[in-house]
């Protein structure tokens, strides 16, 4: 027992100490958590864009559907609110 405790072996039965590959489970956690460090980091903007007219044709203006896709979006409360400071 001295002499194998000396000579680095062990009394017990032998565990070798190879690491295992990570499971799945352990890579999603580990790509989830870069991704939410990722995401935490960025400073993301919006872009809202709004059709001028149906045929999407170049200089033709269709209030209506302008106004109604701003309605819609909520972009007419968000100018309101803005305005009243």
């Amino acid at each position: 027992a001295i002499a194998s405790r000396t000579m680095g072996g062990s009394t017990r039965g032998s565990t070798v100490n190879k690491k295992q590959p990570p499971t799945v489970g352990a890579q999603f956690q580990s790509s989830l958590a870069r991704l939410m460090n990722t995401l935490n980091q960025a400073n993301p903007y919006f872009i809202r864009c709004i059709k001028s007219n149906k045929e999407k044709a170049p200089c033709v203006f269709d209030e209506e559907l302008v106004m109604r896709q701003l309605r819609y979006t909520g972009m007419l409360a968000t100018v309101k609110i803005r305005q009243s400071g």
